[in-house]
């Protein structure tokens, strides 16, 4: 799943991958793209289920988790 609707903010994308249960923050400019880049994985994956990265106004991320009950959120400029 991808979630490019604040990619003009900094020309970066937020993906995720529910295998592994992990979010991706992704750089479009040329050149400069490592898939994985400001990986967000959690540990023991097999108990999260993560599903959803909508970027707010400042790109910072917020994603669904349906496993542990909660919403979680990821800052653009820090990635924590």
């Amino acid at each position: 799943m991808v979630s490019p609707q604040a990619a003009h903010v900094d020309g970066k994308v937020w993906t995720q991958n529910n295998g592994f249960a992990g979010v991706h923050r992704l750089d479009l400019r040329p050149r400069r793209s490592r898939p994985g880049s400001r990986s967000r994985r959690r540990p023991r994956a097999s108990r999260h289920n993560i599903y959803d990265v909508i970027p707010d106004s400042k790109n910072n991320a917020y994603f669904t988790d349906f496993r542990q009950h909660h919403i979680g959120r990821i800052d653009a400029v820090t990635a924590r």
